[in-house]
């Protein structure tokens, strides 16, 4: 009786390394996926702090005239009356 149950034993342990390894989920795929989780994670906090540093552009265009003062100088290349503006060519 007990070299029945080891010998069900080895079988089900021989069936579940073929799955293992032969399987369409094998632990290749698994070691894959796991790996892609990673990179997603690390993009996610990527883009988590692309959207921190948008929001606190979007408070400060609306709240901080310096701030608007300063892009609309230096981004869309507004002058003062009086001043000369002088682009260069790189």
């Amino acid at each position: 009786m007990k070299k029945i149950f080891i010998f069900c034993l080895l079988v089900i342990n021989l069936f579940l390394v073929y799955k293992i390894i032969f399987s369409k989920f094998n632990y290749k795929i698994y070691f894959d996926l796991k790996n892609k989780l990673a990179q997603d994670r690390l993009k996610i906090i990527s883009l988590k702090q692309e959207n921190a540093k948008i929001s606190k552009q979007i408070l400060d265009l609306r709240n901080n005239k310096q701030y608007i003062k300063f892009v609309i100088r230096k981004k869309l290349n507004y002058i003062k009356p009086g001043e000369m503006l002088y682009l260069l060519k790189r």
